[in-house]
């Protein structure tokens, strides 16, 4: 069992972005995936509700609600070159990374778990399938003994997958000690569409 003594628990945990390489075929860039492990702050995702009431008789009748898109946020202790290359479109050129206002951001899965229980012994997993990122604003903030830390709040738009007709999944109070749930878990990040087992 971990020692958490003057320690605090964040409730995100493991966070991977996987690059769609061809969103109408469903193929994935699972060999070039964003592990984001032990730098996650905050996930914060908001819906873009759309309502669409049909009146009838002068009162509502029917309504639709749309909730196909939505805001998409990232807080980070930092980022690296290779993940500006993956969520914004950066150019590496000569050991440096280069923008030069043209960078058209991929869209990716973004793939998290949040802690029930802060022994881990209760999870909740999340992905969404279409999210891209915009390039990020970063903040420096100087502390005592002279020591500085840098975080990185990373803003985008999630929508639904053309491959696989989701916005986004969720599995809540999932037990990893219970039969059968590490296979699912280990899935749930390994392959991108994967919602559970089948059958």
């Amino acid at each position: 069992m971990p020692d958490t003594s003057g320690k605090t628990n964040i409730n995100v945990q493991e966070v991977k972005f996987i690059p769609i390489t061809d969103e109408d075929s469903g193929t994935y860039d699972t060999t070039n995936a964003v592990d984001l492990t032990g730098r996650a702050r905050s996930v914060t995702y908001t819906p873009t509700v759309k309502k669409a009431p049909l009146y009838g008789d002068g009162v509502i009748q029917e309504e639709v609600i749309d909730a196909e898109t939505g805001d998409f946020s990232l807080a980070l202790n930092y980022l690296t070159d290779d993940d500006r290359k993956a969520f914004f479109g950066e150019t590496q050129s000569n050991g440096s990374n280069v923008v030069t206002g043209d960078e058209q951001p991929p869209a990716g899965v973004v793939i998290f778990k949040t802690l029930c229980k802060k022994d881990g012994s209760v999870i909740n997993l999340y992905k969404f399938f279409a999210v891209t990122f915009e390039p990020a604003e970063e903040t420096v903030t100087q502390i005592e003994d002279g020591v500085t830390y840098s975080t990185v709040q990373i803003k985008g738009k999630y929508r639904k997958n053309k491959h696989n007709k989701a916005v986004y999944a969720t599995r809540r109070h999932v037990e990893p000690s219970a039969t059968g749930a590490s296979t699912i878990i280990e899935s749930w990040y390994a392959t991108p569409e994967y919602v559970g087992p089948t059958g």
